[in-house]
């Protein structure tokens, strides 16, 4: 059963390291998770044993060595600890409640401030394309935008006007001279 979403508490208990279903290798550290935040913390009935993963392939290794320097890695890859305090008295952790691809729901756990995607160089588009993107969006807005007055309702009828029995055939009461 997933958890809810939120900030939590727990005290690691123990490190190691792994491998998911697709033969990627990570280090794990598994919190015993005692309280939740809602306005203040709250002790969960029954504590719960979470893990944390810091995958070590090629591709995540730059954001993974990062982590786990600030996380106090003690770079003893046999006999993995971490800073002191993430034992005692522990640590918040974050949890995010995702859709798996067979629709039931899973939570995510990490720490905070995870430096994962955070250190990617990013590189901002061109001068021309954000010119593009401009007139992409104004010219979608102009196309959804309606005229004024409520568009959904058809202007009220007109009455047909009664002629004025004081005015001649052919005349009209706006002042116009009466032809003799």
């Amino acid at each position: 059963m997933a958890q809810q979403a939120g900030t939590y508490f727990g005290k690691l208990i123990e490190t190691g390291l792994d491998k998911n279903t697709n033969n990627t290798p990570f280090l794990y550290m598994t919190f015993q998770v005692s309280h939740f935040y809602d306005n203040g913390w709250i002790e969960l009935p029954q504590p719960l044993v979470r893990d944390v993963r810091f995958y070590l392939s090629e591709a995540a290794w730059s954001y993974t060595a990062e982590d786990l320097e600030k996380y106090g890695f003690n770079g003893d890859w046999k006999d993995i600890r971490f800073k002191e305090d993430l034992y005692d008295p522990g640590s918040e952790l974050l949890c995010t409640v995702r859709k798996g691809d067979d629709n039931k729901a899973y939570n995510d756990w990490d720490l905070p401030e995870r430096s994962f995607g955070s250190g990617k160089e990013r590189t901002p588009p061109t001068t021309e394309e954000v010119r593009t993107f401009q007139a992409r969006w104004d010219t979608q807005k102009t196309a959804q935008r309606r005229p004024p007055g409520n568009p959904g309702t058809p202007p009220p009828p007109t009455q047909p006007t009664q002629p004025n029995p004081n005015i001649p055939h052919g005349a009209s009461d706006a002042g116009d001279d009466i032809p003799f």
